[in-house]
């Protein structure tokens, strides 16, 4: 709705189309996780991590470069939810100690 922004409008009534939780978002401003267009209570967080697939790599400790896929992507998350900061909702496995969030142009946590 056009005041609360964590709900959808009601029929007929005006709204803004807003990104949903744990979907993929474009930080506007580098930088800047209110610039995402996310719904209400989420913001557009940037990582950088790797995945495999456990389909074809059954055991993590044998990981080497050529079976990973890196990723920089920003989603809309929930910072009060663990899962959602951790990136649980994504396909693929996270190689362990892959997992970045990116601040500012480069800068990682």
């Amino acid at each position: 709705s056009s005041e609360d922004l964590s709900r959808h409008a009601g029929k007929g009534a005006p709204g803004q189309c807003l990104v949903a939780r744990q979907k993929v978002c474009l930080q506007m401003v580098p930088g800047d996780e209110s610039s995402g267009g996310c719904r209400g209570n989420t913001v557009c967080r940037h990582f950088e991590y790797r995945t495999y697939s456990p389909y074809f790599l059954p055991h993590p400790e044998t990981i080497h470069a050529a079976d990973v896929v890196q990723h920089k992507k920003s989603y809309c998350i929930d910072t009060a939810n663990a899962g959602d900061g951790a990136l649980m909702f994504v396909s693929g496995h996270i190689v362990p100690g892959s997992l970045h969030t990116v601040v500012a142009s480069g800068l990682r946590e």
